[in-house]
């Protein structure tokens, strides 16, 4: 039997002391000893300054880099700019087609998963989780078919699990006599009212599309603090039985509405009051971040904001109608798991498991994700500056990491990034 060394005999005395506590502890105490592990750090996570240091550099004060002088230190088949889902998805079907490629992700923050990002925290002994950015998979039985369908089968995600009443909890509310409402405010409405019963099913809705508890249009309007001349205008509204743009084509009607705003459509359009257009006016902030002042008509009766049975134009609403299922496709970090299931195939030893329940509460080894001979790597804190085509018929791409310019060379890249970088970053991309 070898010596043991004194680094051996600390690690085995860790072990020991670690033998003590869960599984998921001793997963997060290993995850601790090798670095940082950026899903339970606390404070703003995301976009932060340090992320975007060096792109603002390039983009807001006119920085160029030059990798004309550096040589290659890597090569790959495929490197992609972006660890988001786009990104990720992009590596794990390149991959799946081309086994044995070689690839690296490159991307500019301390963590994966772009916009579905995981936040962790710990409250005692009771371990938390939220999302960080993105929720949920939208309508997944109608929108996620193909190459996305078969990619969730290969990740052993099913999404119609949610469905069940054990995961997602949406008789709650119900059961208790609750139901949607809207509140008005004393300073638009004079009074301070909340009104039970909403019939409005807007965006993305876990009620959808039943809507438990709600009472018909003219039911609520009566108890909403408003005029009855705005009440008459909702009701009409709402029944859809005036064409408020008679006369004109469909494509005539859509191309207007795309150019209007709801809150014009519903005042000047409908000549309905502007109380009518302030019931509605804070109602798209969830989905939309704006109030329907700034919301293209179109979009808002896309959405659920009545007007399109009355113009006669619900055929020309796209796909959204098949968006009116439950809003409950969503694991309890939300998308970021969606992240995790597809950098734990990607990378090997990035974390233990294969299925969708132990994905949830798996600790990811992030000294894993960048080990040099790698099939598949994920380097973060590297932010791409340049992307172009390189004489052998391949692609250059230089990024910075901690403060220092490399060069890497490949087959192929993907850019998986914001498009407002896209002309700094690669400026024979055509706009």
């Amino acid at each position: 039997m070898g010596e043991i060394s004194r680094r051996d005999f600390l690690n085995g005395a860790a072990l020991t002391i670690a033998a003590s506590l869960t599984p998921f502890e001793q997963l997060k105490a290993q995850a601790a000893r090798r670095g940082v592990y950026p899903p339970a750090l606390a404070g703003l996570r995301g976009s932060t300054d340090e992320a975007y240091a060096v792109i603002h550099e390039v983009a807001r004060e006119g920085r160029r880099y030059s990798i004309d002088t550096l040589e290659a230190d890597e090569r790959y088949d495929l490197v992609i700019v972006g660890s988001g889902l786009a990104g990720l998805t992009a590596a794990w079907t390149y991959r799946d087609r081309q086994p044995n490629a070689r690839i690296l992700i490159l991307d500019n923050h301390d963590d994966f998963g772009g916009h579905a990002r995981r936040n962790e925290f710990r409250v005692g002994k009771r371990l938390l989780l939220s999302y960080g950015g993105s929720e949920s998979m939208v309508a997944p039985a109608s929108h996620y078919s193909g190459d996305l369908a078969n990619i969730l089968s290969a990740l052993r995600l099913r999404p119609e699990r949610f469905e069940r009443e054990s995961v997602f909890h949406r008789k709650l509310y119900p059961g208790l006599g609750l139901s949607k409402s809207v509140f008005f405010d004393r300073e638009h409405f004079g009074e301070d009212r909340l009104v039970t019963g909403d019939p409005l099913l807007l965006g993305f809705d876990e009620f959808a599309p039943l809507n438990p508890g709600a009472r018909t249009p003219d039911a609520f309007l009566a108890d909403c603090p408003l005029s009855n001349e705005a009440r008459r205008g909702l009701s009409e509204l709402f029944a859809g039985m005036r064409d408020y743009m008679a006369g004109q084509t469909t494509e005539q009607k859509v191309a207007t509405l795309a150019r209007t705003s709801y809150r014009t459509f519903l005042t000047d359009t409908c000549k309905l009051p502007a109380a009518a257009a302030d019931f509605f006016q804070g109602r798209s902030s969830d989905n939309f971040g704006y109030g329907i002042d700034a919301i293209a008509a179109i979009d808002a009766m896309s959405e659920g904001f009545p007007g399109a049975a009355a113009l006669n134009i619900q055929e020309r609403m796209g796909g959204h109608a098949d968006d009116r299922g439950p809003y409950i496709h969503h694991f309890p970090d939300g998308n970021a798991s969606l992240a995790r299931a597809l950098v734990r195939s990607l990378v090997a030893d990035a974390a233990p498991g294969r299925t969708m329940d132990d994905l949830v509460s798996t600790v990811f080894d992030y000294s894993a994700l960048d080990r040099l001979g790698a099939q598949v790597r994920l380097r973060l804190n590297s932010t791409a500056v340049v992307v172009r085509n390189a004489r052998d018929g391949g692609v250059d791409v230089g990024y910075v990491r901690d403060g220092t310019l490399r060069r890497v060379s490949a087959r192929n890249a993907v850019i998986a990034t914001y498009n407002s970088v896209m002309p700094f970053v690669c400026p024979e991309l055509e706009p």
